[in-house]
């Protein structure tokens, strides 16, 4: 049952608070109808060693750590090249925000060698508190009453996807593993090792080329999600109960002094590869008509069929995102036209004729000083617009068909920068605008907001942001029906960026629920000629459907771009040095 207000405590070491845990607490204090309080924990000393006998510990500890034992090439590793390197593992310097936090101290006691117990004292203190929730920052592996005792449990992050890998540490075995995808998992705690019950669950795509770069990528998302949960707590009857996991996955523990030198050598190789294909080869995106309709792609694949291609006039330019759109001269395709040379994009036009199965010359519809994509197109009052993603823009951009076939400026809209894939959806009165936002991940992160008009003003949905998710968040397309029900194209960008479609069904939308479950996954046929990415799905009429393919191409321009971009970056670096 909803309530009124939620007391919430995070549970802090006497380490300082990273970054990574400050944005949790930033973005839950923005929650009108949550109080906040820090609960400092820490295990009491217990001895009466000297100074000398305590630093004489530490020296044989720190000897075992780095020179002794079976681990230490992790631990040297560590402490080089990741501990102070990472964003979101450094200590804050400005603590007026946590000065504001009420707190209180508590004790523990350790159970075990990993393992921490609330002493009894401290136990009845937090009883007493009347916290709804608790949220463990830096405590470790908890047990015993504390985990029962706030009304809806005590609630941590594992950053690993639980089903594979449980233990520690983050982000590395993936890695090692050559496991394109890393998840992150908030759940309430059990007395299962990072089996508890999952409140939310996300995945990113894991960076097989640096351990640095994974882990940035890792702790960068999922902050959002306490403060996520605790509007459901408030709104609806959101129980923190009923998803348990089941996992009896492997736990891991730091690697080996053997293992590291292998996922040395694994990063150096694949460096190496990285570096030759991304100097001579870039993305070339193709548009492709299929005689099937779209709703086809619900259940079936792309094995037995063969696209019609549109044609390429330039070696620099490719060409993506497609849309249909009725015109007088018939359907008609509406799409990205982007230039290696002016590394922009634009906004052009063709037409398909079923008949000859040619296309009409391209021209260019829509051009701007700044990078065009994604024109999305939706009828309104029986008007035909279309709302063209401006990434670099605060704004978003709505053009008008005209009856001559051009499209002109309608209208615009001051919006969040970094928006993509503006894709918008009417459902039961209201026009539902999904997008991803760029700074969170373009590829990465699925919101939503909605209005009583596709032009706004627009309302954040209440579970924003709706997903996390590599495999499935950016649109693909206009959603569409089939026999009554909806479908969402999305982008699978866990290979390569659009390397394939997902498909899901919509089970819940509203301003304050979304659901869907996938149905399909949709990727190039191999018979079409080594494209390696797909990532649009969308209506052309009633028998056709656009798609856009990509493969990697020796492109002049680019390598050339390449290399002076490399050239300029080592001139500013040496420039700093001097």
């Amino acid at each position: 049952m909803s309530k009124s207000r939620l007391k919430v405590g995070f549970l802090c070491g006497y380490a300082p608070i990273k970054q990574w845990q400050l944005l949790c607490i930033e973005e839950l204090s923005r929650v009108e109808q949550v109080d906040i309080h820090l609960l400092w924990c820490g295990v009491p000393a217990t001895n009466n060693e000297t100074v000398l006998e305590s630093e004489k510990r530490k020296f044989l500890n720190r000897l075992k750590k780095y020179v002794l034992g079976s681990r230490r090439l992790w631990n040297v590793y560590y402490y080089l090249f990741i501990r102070n390197k990472i964003s979101h593992f450094r200590p804050i310097l400005d603590e007026t925000i946590l000065k504001k936090i009420p707190s209180m101290n508590f004790h523990l006691r350790k159970q075990g060698a990993f393992k921490y117990a609330f002493t009894s004292d401290s136990l009845a203190k937090v009883a007493g508190e009347g916290f709804d929730v608790l949220i463990n920052l830096e405590l470790g592996f908890l047990t015993g009453d504390i985990l029962n005792t706030p009304k809806h449990g005590v609630w941590s992050f594992h950053h690993g996807n639980e089903e594979h890998y449980r233990g520690l540490p983050p982000a590395f075995w993936e890695i090692y593993n050559n496991d394109p995808v890393c998840g992150l998992v908030l759940q309430r705690l059990t007395e299962e090792l990072d089996a508890g019950y999952i409140l939310e669950k996300g995945f990113v795509p894991s960076h097989l080329r640096s351990y640095r770069r994974s882990l940035e990528m890792l702790f960068s998302v999922g902050h959002q999600w306490p403060a996520k949960i605790c509007r459901q707590l408030l709104t609806t009857d959101f129980s923190t109960l009923q998803t348990k996991s089941t996992t009896r996955a492997k736990v891991y523990r730091a690697p080996s002094n053997k293992q590291i030198i292998y996922f040395i050598a694994k990063l150096f190789g694949r460096n190496f590869k990285y570096l030759f294909t991304s100097f001579f080869f870039a993305e070339r995106w193709r548009i492709g008509v299929i005689q099937k309709p779209l709703q086809y792609f619900v259940d079936h694949d792309t094995q037995d069929l063969d696209p019609h291609w549109l044609p390429m006039a330039k070696k620099t330019i490719f060409m993506a995102d497609p849309f249909g759109f009725e015109s007088a001269e018939g359907s008609r395709i509406i799409f990205e036209s982007f230039d290696y040379k002016t590394r922009l994009g634009t906004i052009g036009t063709t037409r398909f004729d079923p008949k000859t199965k040619k296309f009409d010359s391209s021209k260019i519809e829509i051009s701007k000083p700044y990078h065009l994509s994604y024109p999305f197109v939706f009828k309104y009052l029986s008007k035909t617009y279309c709302l063209v993603e401006t990434y670099t823009q605060n704004k978003l951009n709505y053009f008008q068909l005209q009856a001559d076939g051009s499209w002109l400026p309608y209208k615009e809209v001051l919006s969040e920068k970094l928006r993509n894939d503006n894709t918008l959806f009417e459902h039961e009165g209201l026009w539902y605008l999904f997008y991803t936002k760029g700074e969170m991940g373009a590829n990465l992160n699925l919101n939503i907001a909605y209005a009583s008009s596709p032009f706004g003003p627009f309302t954040e949905h209440l579970l924003n942001p709706i997903k996390i998710d590599i495999r499935s968040a950016r649109a693909a397309g206009a959603l569409f029906y089939k026999d009554g029900l909806i479908y969402r194209p999305s982008q699978n960008s866990v290979l390569s960026y659009g390397s394939s479609i997902s498909l899901h069904q919509i089970l819940k939308l509203s301003p304050t629920e979304y659901r869907e479950t996938f149905v399909n996954k949709i990727k190039p046929a191999a018979h079409w000629g080594g494209f390696q990415g797909l990532h649009t799905l969308s209506y052309l009429d009633q028998n056709h459907t656009l798609i856009d393919c990509q493969k990697p191409e020796w492109i002049w321009t680019n390598v050339f771009q390449t290399f002076g971009n490399l050239a300029r970056r080592f001139i500013r670096r040496n420039r700093k040095s001097i």
